[in-house]
């Protein structure tokens, strides 16, 4: 409950979700039954955008609109504010965020792999702290003959990002097709953390990016799990 006021605020958002068959997103939105007790027992409750808000109102049966508050993620942009770039003859590029299924890490290595056959790229994953989702990326890095490019690195303290992000010239920002990124509106923070820090930027086409974000003024889009559009975005920039 909000200290002070007496009134129960929430903050919601779909949960990490394995990318799911193509009947998936046909299917109507669902809540738990925990979660609908949750939210019609709340005052107000804080989404992420208004795709999230839409799809929370048709979930929830009878929750009113006007319940539902949309509240953008947010940094703090004085400690994510831009630092010099570091001059390199290498192309280098930056993920950020955990290696999760529904980041869409084979998506990522392809369209790498595409990339890496035209120029000499070097390729950062930074962030995830779990080792079996490391080892799990190291293969598919290797089987796509890119391990000797990519540096992957596990938890990152929050000062630290933007000396992470000084050092990339582009930042990746992955998402597959699941409910959580489509529909329901989530997308990943570091989209944000990259625009505050000046890097251009290659973002999955998510509803929710596309509220925030215009294709080919603030970050180039592509469809989720299209390698050869994400592959061009690279080459382009």
């Amino acid at each position: 409950r909000q200290r002070g006021s007496g009134k129960l605020v929430i903050e919601w958002s779909r949960p990490e979700q394995s990318p799911a068959g193509p009947t998936a997103e046909a299917a109507p939105p669902r809540l738990s039954a925990e979660e609908k007790r949750a939210l019609h027992a709340a005052d107000v409750i804080f989404v992420p955008s208004v795709t999230a808000r839409t799809y929370l109102t048709a979930a929830s049966g009878k929750l009113h609109a006007d319940r539902i508050a949309v509240v953008p993620f947010g940094i703090d942009v004085d400690l994510f504010d831009w630092e010099p770039e570091q001059p390199s003859e290498r192309f280098r590029v930056c993920h950020l965020g955990p290696l999760t299924a529904d980041r869409d890490l084979p998506t990522l290595v392809a369209a790498l792999r595409s990339t890496a056959a035209r120029a000499p790229v070097t390729i950062r994953l930074v962030g995830d702290a779990d080792s079996a989702r490391r080892r799990h990326a190291e293969e598919l890095l290797d089987a796509a003959g890119l391990a000797g490019q990519t540096e992957i690195v596990g938890a990152v303290d929050l000062e630290s990002l933007p000396a992470v992000i000084a050092w990339a010239d582009v930042g990746l920002v992955t998402a597959a097709a699941t409910e959580r990124f489509g529909r329901a509106g989530d997308y990943p923070l570091s989209l944000l953390q990259f625009l505050a820090c000046r890097r251009a930027t290659v973002a999955a086409r998510l509803p929710a990016v596309e509220e925030i974000v215009r294709d080919g003024d603030d970050a180039l889009l592509y469809s989720p799990g299209d390698a050869g559009a994400h592959g061009s975005a690279l080459e382009f920039l």
